[in-house]
């Protein structure tokens, strides 16, 4: 498939205004979309509310911080579960995020594009 990064507007949930941009590598591999704790915490001013365990491709699995952020990803806002990266672990956007907002990749132009939804 290939990577790409796309910009989005990160923010507070109860600031949503107070936006800072932010490039993330798509990763549909990735459930969740991960952000430096950095970035969360000092630019953003997002503390964690919860955790979420997670499996890496080396079979590890550790538990991880969590809240929810508001991302604006191709001119629409949605609320997601981010996860507080590491130092030296990758800045991406996870497949829930995409899901959300009603995304697909475009493997072949490597970009987002509306996914095809589908109701009960």
């Amino acid at each position: 498939m290939g990577t790409f990064f796309v910009e989005v507007v990160l923010a507070h949930p109860q600031r949503p205004t107070s936006g800072e941009p932010f490039k993330l590598l798509v990763e549909t591999g990735s459930t969740y979309t991960w952000v430096p704790d950095a970035f969360l915490k000092e630019r953003l001013g997002v503390a964690p509310t919860t955790s979420r365990r997670v499996l890496t491709i080396e079979g590890k699995s550790f538990d991880r911080p969590a809240a929810w952020v508001l991302v604006t990803l191709e001119g629409e806002a949605v609320y997601t579960l981010c996860l507080f990266a590491e130092p030296g672990e990758l800045a991406v956007l996870g497949a829930l995020t995409l899901e959300e907002r009603g995304l697909v990749v475009d493997p072949t132009r490597r970009h987002l594009v509306p996914a095809t939804l589908y109701g009960a």
